[in-house]
């Protein structure tokens, strides 16, 4: 069985399908594969990312619901937060952002700018906690102080719920119609890997004929791999149980690049930020999609891949996580 993807309910956020690329010059520069990047940062809601695509199901689902609060959370430079209040605004939920203060990162540029600047622009109401139980505790106080009229549809972290998956399993059928579209067959698909929506909804994608490629997660979000690879898990267990269907793929894990923690700058983020700057014009992001591709330019220096293989790169947004670590960059 599959999951019908039209008898769910979805709010249009997204600028989709968007662009496949070839990213000639970075091929070069490492020898081989031929990689091709999918531009998930240009979904177009407020600098982008891939977010949008989860929360065009996760809102659709709260719209019908008769929900006119959203709460969601996230780090203190929350992509997800910051795609999350600007959906609120293009579609007219009220918006309760809670975020953490748990990556110890201390330069001034971390707590003023990136998308910690955006959220503050807006009108949602925007929390900062410094623990989970406290962010937990902040939760109970909104939908506490509700009117009676109101009701809280309560987003997770990364939108990495069962609803916020569908949103990667529509992009695993868009990726598949753009590569009959450019006559190829992808040998293997990468993406940067935290709360896991994006992984599992490619990979199920995958096992539902919508690619045949095998789905790499690079791990950006735990130190240990064998508990990141256990949240994966669970998630795809809670999905396919909502939804009905098998339990089938097996997933592909990227780690060793997580460096001293989430959020934390590593030499190998470093060069492949620069490095994919430098040679294609295409900006990733510290947190996520540079540890993403530190992982992609690890497993082509290794020879993980052929010469001739086409890999495909999800870059799922994060540039405004640039400014917030100004120091770290330069």
């Amino acid at each position: 069985m599959t999951i019908d993807l039209n008898q769910f309910p979805k709010v249009s956020l997204g600028h989709l399908p968007t662009p496949i690329e070839r990213l000639d010059r970075l091929s070069e520069h490492l020898g081989g594969p031929e990689i091709w990047i999918k531009r998930d940062d240009c979904t177009g809601l407020a600098f982008g990312g891939n977010k949008t695509r989860k929360l065009e199901f996760l809102l659709g689902d709260a719209r019908s619901k008769g929900s006119t609060d959203i709460v969601t959370f996230g780090a203190l430079q929350s992509n997800h937060v910051r795609q999350t209040i600007a959906a609120c605004a293009k579609t007219g939920f009220t918006c309760h952002a809670i975020l953490t203060d748990i990556v110890p990162h201390e330069e001034a540029a971390y707590r003023q700018s990136g998308n910690l600047l955006l959220d503050r622009m807006s009108t949602a109401s925007v929390n900062i906690l410094p623990s989970a139980d406290a962010a937990s505790a902040k939760l109970k106080e909104i939908t506490a102080s509700l009117d009676n009229d109101k009701s809280a549809y309560v987003i997770p972290p990364g939108g990495s719920s069962p609803m916020g998956v569908l949103g990667y399993i529509a992009a695993a059928v868009e990726i598949g119609q753009q590569a009959k579209e450019l006559d190829l067959t992808f040998d293997a698909i990468v993406s940067a890997s935290a709360t896991g929506g994006t992984q599992v909804g490619l990979t199920l994608g995958g096992q539902q004929g919508a690619h045949s490629a095998p789905v790499y997660g690079a791990n950006v979000y735990h130190t240990d791999p064998a508990a990141f690879e256990e949240r994966i898990e669970k998630l795809a267990d809670d999905v396919c149980e909502s939804f009905g269907v098998s339990r089938q793929p097996q997933f592909q894990h990227v780690h060793g690049f997580v460096g001293e923690g989430y959020g934390l700058p590593t030499p190998a983020m470093k060069k492949a930020v620069s490095t994919t700057f430098q040679l294609e014009g295409v900006l990733l992001d510290p947190v996520y999609t540079g540890k993403g591709m530190a992982g992609l330019f690890d497993m082509c220096r290794k020879r993980v891949f052929t010469d001739k293989d086409k890999i495909l790169f999800v870059h799922t947004g994060g540039s405004p996580g640039l400014f917030a670590y100004q120091e770290a960059m330069t």
